[in-house]
């Protein structure tokens, strides 16, 4: 975010972060509550739920004497936004240009951080998506399919941008977090299609008029997570700068999590990644063949594998080797190497 926005009201979901600056108009005990909310803006969001999320009270603050605010405003901002801004400037009366104009405006493009995404060049294109199957006991699908710790779902390429589309089904809500390489928000749709950006990157009057504005600011913004609304989808892209290895990529909502949506993603060095475009052809045929051979004999892939096995261990010399019921039996002999292995023969 490329300067500080104005607000009394902070969304905040799972795996969200947030600086944030308060003035108070006066000494007293004041409230901090998770304000009433529509479902559809929160992750308790579920079809023919209720609409409305009820207003809770989560801490107390209590606030001293001290120096009253000046009633003075700049521009739209209020009193607060000038109070705040004159007590950062004054504080930091040595700091360097251009962090210190970006001060005295509230910006923050000194500090903001920015990643090399913006290329006109075409970029590889990855899609997402966050579904919830309840054809059944409810399975809590990445890109249709359960979490597998030894599946790798994806992989980059080192100095590589990505675009991804990330969607969360009319289903239910979901929090997008991606570990290790951050994300520049490039556009939101929401369910009929529609960015909800105009040309100057703020919400248009359709996403305003649903009430929840919590989209607005975030045209352009690096971050690592963002809440999905059921029906909203995600155009992001990431730069794969400095980090060969494996991460994960997950909903935020831990019972989502725990059940399996996640999935592992890779990134692998230029060299690496162009031995594995020559080498992929070669693997396919191999594995097309050996296909084709268990087919020839009227097997599967697993029984295939299986009947090529040999009995090594010397205590095998006596018992038939592990074989499908339905083949022919097989028993071990002596072979007449050097080490006397065991070697299963018809």
């Amino acid at each position: 975010m490329d300067q500080m926005v104005e607000k009394d009201v902070n969304a905040m979901n799972p795996g969200y972060r947030s600086d944030v600056l308060v003035a108070f108009p006066s000494p007293g005990l004041y409230c901090i509550l998770d304000e009433a909310a529509d479902a559809s803006a929160t992750i308790n969001f579920s079809k023919n739920a209720s609409k409305v999320k009820d207003r809770r009270l989560l801490s107390l603050a209590r606030v001293g004497p001290g120096v009253n605010i000046p009633n003075t405003t700049v521009g739209q901002h209020s009193k607060y936004w000038q109070y705040i801004r004159d007590q950062l400037v004054a504080a930091n009366p040595t700091l360097a240009e251009p962090a210190k104009s970006d001060l005295a405006s509230l910006t923050l493009r000194a500090f903001a951080p920015t990643i090399p995404v913006d290329s006109p060049a075409k970029v590889p294109k990855v899609p997402v998506s966050f579904d919830i199957d309840v054809s059944g006991p409810p399975r809590f699908l990445l890109n249709n399919d359960t979490y597998d710790p030894n599946k790798i779902a994806h992989t980059g390429t080192l100095g590589e941008v990505e675009e991804w589309d990330v969607t969360a089904t009319p289903i239910a809500t979901h929090v997008f977090h991606i570990h290790t390489n951050p994300f520049k928000t490039m556009d939101i749709k929401n369910e009929k299609k529609q960015s909800i950006f105009d040309r100057a990157g703020n919400c248009t009057q359709d996403e305003i008029d649903t009430g929840d504005t919590e989209y607005c600011n975030l045209k352009g913004v690096v971050r690592d997570t963002l809440f999905l609304k059921a029906g909203y989808k995600l155009n992001m892209r990431t730069a794969y700068q400095d980090f060969t290895g494996k991460f994960v990529v997950h909903c935020h909502i831990l019972d989502h999590e725990d059940r399996g949506m996640m999935e592992n993603v890779a990134v692998e060095s230029p060299g690496h990644a162009y031995l594995q475009r020559l080498s992929a052809p070669f693997t396919a045929m191999t594995d097309d063949a050996t296909r084709w051979l268990a087919k020839l004999r009227g097997k599967d892939d697993t029984q295939f594998a299986l009947a090529a096995s040999l009995c090594s261990a010397k205590d095998y010399s006596r018992a038939p080797c592990a074989r499908p019921t339905d083949a022919p039996p097989l028993h071990c002999r002596r072979s007449h190497t050097h080490d006397g292995r065991n070697v299963c023969t018809a």
